[in-house]
């Protein structure tokens, strides 16, 4: 088994740099060239730069869609071989950091759950993710997410391997965030 793994695209069309445009541009023909193919795409968050997510005009998400095709046909792997997980980039940075501290303060490690209410309010934060999700669907990807995802967490089975998806950013909110991780172990178990 060969697979090819993808992280910290951090697309944002309005303020990519050349050098940025330049590896996007080639790096689909370089995987050809090079007679790179693989059996699995991976592709592990940081879809956009959140920097610049106000400045999001909804072209972002079907950008990086194209671009993860563009590699995935390079190496010629099937669309339903490409697998994702959200990064902290592509979820909406909230400014309510009160919010996030209380979730944090709240949550207790022995039991390992999120409180029903603060579920709702993080997931909600993830509309960028899903919105790659949808434009994967969209464009033919059948299940880039595990068929039984938790929406924290999956795991999925392939003839060669098992796959377990993390979501490593669910309380994620700013750079301060960074040592602090919590995945909610319960929906991990």
């Amino acid at each position: 088994m060969k697979w090819l793994h993808l992280s910290d695209i951090h697309y944002n069309p309005k303020n990519d740099g050349r050098s940025t445009q330049q590896l996007r541009d080639k790096l689909p023909q370089y995987i050809i060239d090079k007679k790179i193919t693989a059996d699995y795409l991976f592709v592990t968050g940081d879809f956009r730069h959140a920097k610049y997510q106000k400045d999001d005009d909804g072209t972002t998400a079907k950008n990086a869609v194209q671009f993860i095709l563009r590699i995935a046909d390079a190496a010629r792997i099937g669309h339903s071989n490409i697998y994702i997980v959200p990064g902290n980039h592509d979820l909406s940075r909230s400014e309510d950091k009160l919010r996030i501290n209380e979730i944090k303060s709240c949550y207790n490690a022995h039991d390992g759950r999120f409180q029903d209410r603060d579920l709702i309010f993080l997931k909600e934060r993830f509309v960028f993710f899903q919105q790659i999700v949808s434009e994967l669907k969209a464009q033919g990807v059948p299940a880039p997410l595990p068929e039984k995802h938790s929406y924290w967490h999956g795991v999925t089975e392939t003839p060669e391997c098992n796959l377990l998806f993390l979501n490593t950013c669910i309380i994620c909110n700013s750079n301060e965030d960074r040592g602090s991780l919590i995945i909610g172990n319960y929906d991990l178990y």
